[in-house]
């Protein structure tokens, strides 16, 4: 069975959402730890995994290659703007952003990250669940009321959202869907191998 697994990170009070998905199905998980959650994966054995959380600070200060390219056909996607690692020292808001590189780090040595060439399971990367849902869309989205756009999304596109009971679980559902199509081949990534890459499903126009 081919699984692929999304992930949405949160702080450490919030911790992990994970979607495993297996063709149009979605198994639903909550974690509390990396722990946890790296037990899980090691269990599933999922062939890529899609993560929304920056996979490496800035390298200059301001917003990542990334975040400033990444687009839906000729329009822009906003989206969070990593700062370096020195600027974001000793401020909370950005713990779910170590969180997310401390997961990273977790799974590397199972699941090697995305630098722009390898496509062969396994492999992970990261990914941006607004921009996922814009590509299933095939326009660019307001991102204001995200989860009854972003389930109406996934069920035009032929996926049951019911199940996941959050807007945590549905951007998770839709990061597997980012590593779906990122070992399928029909993906776009977005950015460097220095700052790392967003990855999203391709347009199909």
């Amino acid at each position: 069975m081919k699984v692929y697994l999304g992930i949405d990170v949160g702080g450490p009070r919030k911790g992990f959402h994970a979607v495993a998905m297996c063709g149009r199905e979605f198994e639903p998980r909550s974690f509390g730890s990396i722990d946890e959650l790296a037990k899980w994966v090691r269990e599933l054995k999922p062939l890529a995994i899609a993560i929304d959380a920056p996979c490496a600070w800035s390298a200059d200060g301001g917003s990542r290659e990334c975040e400033r390219c990444l687009r839906i056909g000729e329009d822009r996607i906003s989206c969070f703007s990593t700062p370096s690692e020195e600027r974001a020292a000793g401020r909370g808001f950005y713990d779910w952003v170590r969180n997310g590189l401390a997961l990273y780090q977790a799974l590397v040595n199972h699941y090697p990250l995305y630098t722009g060439s390898q496509t062969r399971g396994p492999v992970m990367c990261e990914t941006f669940p607004q921009a996922v849902a814009c590509i299933l869309a095939g326009t660019k989205l307001s991102a204001r009321r995200k989860s009854p756009v972003r389930r109406k999304v996934l069920r035009s596109a032929g996926y049951d959202p019911d199940g996941l009971s959050n807007i945590d679980l549905v951007d998770a559902a839709l990061c597997a869907i980012a590593a779906e199509a990122l070992l399928s081949g029909r993906f776009e990534a977005f950015g460097n191998a220095r700052e790392g890459y967003i990855v999203t499903p391709l347009l199909v126009l």
